[in-house]
């Protein structure tokens, strides 16, 4: 099975980004969830929330989380749970990284957060 995939980001950023990949690949993700942080939040609750998506998304092969910017509520809130054995967390989301998690999802979870890690930052340059 494929690794599963979280977003959580400020308000729909992360499902856009999703959804625009699956535009350019003409396919999504088979284990994917949106978590979209609005104005007014309950941390613990939506904490619940995220824990609940890993329980059931998680087939064996791990889930890797994906957050908007580092140090915001998003990251803070999966920062909640960097030390469940089969999760790992990467901030900083952009399209580059989320085409690398629809194209790569089938590698081993650290190999697949290396990869799309890489592909985020060989994504920003300067012209």
């Amino acid at each position: 099975m494929p690794v599963s995939v979280i977003t959580i980001t400020h308000n729909n950023i992360g499902e856009e980004i999703y959804k625009t990949s699956c535009m350019i690949f003409a396919s999504c993700l088979a284990n994917y969830q949106h978590i979209g942080l609005k104005s007014s939040f309950d941390l613990d609750k939506l904490a619940d929330k995220v824990e609940g998506l890993i329980t059931k998304l998680d087939t064996g092969d791990g889930v890797l989380i994906l957050t908007d910017i580092v140090g915001a509520s998003p990251c803070n809130l999966a920062c909640r749970f960097s030390d469940y054995k089969n999760v790992n967390i990467i901030s900083g989301l952009n399209l580059a990284m989320m085409l690398k998690v629809a194209n790569k999802n089938h590698l081993p979870l650290k190999k697949l957060s290396k990869e799309v890690l890489q592909a985020g930052r060989n994504s920003v340059n300067e012209y």
